[in-house]
C-alpha cells in the first residue's frame, strides 16, 4: 500500500516515481515492437521485390500487355506496371502484419482492432 499523501513534495515524488516504474515496466514490450517494425518493414520490402520479380519471371507483364489490362493502367494514368502493383501489394499487407504484431506486443489494443479489421477487408477488394 502506498504512503499516505501529506505535502505537495511527496505527492509530485511519489507520482513521478510511479510513472518511471510504469515505463521501465513497459520498456522491454516496447523495445520489441520497435525490433518487430524494423525487420517488419525490411522483411515486407525484401519479399516484395522477390514477388515482383517471380512476376516478372512468369511473364505477368506480358500477359498484362496482351490482357489490356495495361493500356487501361495507361489511360488511367498509373506509372507502374502490373507486377509492380502486386508486389506493392503484398508489401503494404505484410507491413500491416508487422504492425499488428508490433501493436499487439505493446498491448495497444486499439490499434490492432484497426490494423485487424484492415487486414480483414483488403482480400475483399481483390474479388
Amino acid at each position: 500500500m502506498p504512503a499516505p499523501v501529506t505535502d505537495i513534495g511527496t505527492a509530485l515524488f511519489t507520482g513521478i516515481a510511479a510513472a518511471f516504474m510504469a515505463l521501465f515496466a513497459a520498456l522491454p514490450a516496447i523495445l520489441a515492437a520497435l525490433v518487430l517494425l524494423v525487420l517488419g518493414w525490411i522483411i515486407s520490402g525484401a519479399v516484395a521485390g522477390l514477388v515482383e520479380r517471380a512476376l516478372r519471371l512468369a511473364r505477368v507483364d506480358v500477359a498484362a500487355e496482351r490482357s489490356g489490362i495495361a493500356a487501361t493502367l495507361q489511360r488511367a494514368q498509373v506509372h507502374a506496371d502490373v507486377p509492380h502493383i502486386i508486389a506493392g501489394f503484398v508489401k503494404w499487407y505484410a507491413r500491416l502484419v508487422f504492425i499488428l504484431m508490433a501493436a499487439e506486443a505493446v498491448h495497444l489494443t486499439a490499434i490492432s482492432t484497426v490494423v485487424n479489421m484492415v487486414l480483414g477487408f483488403i482480400p475483399n477488394l481483390l474479388v
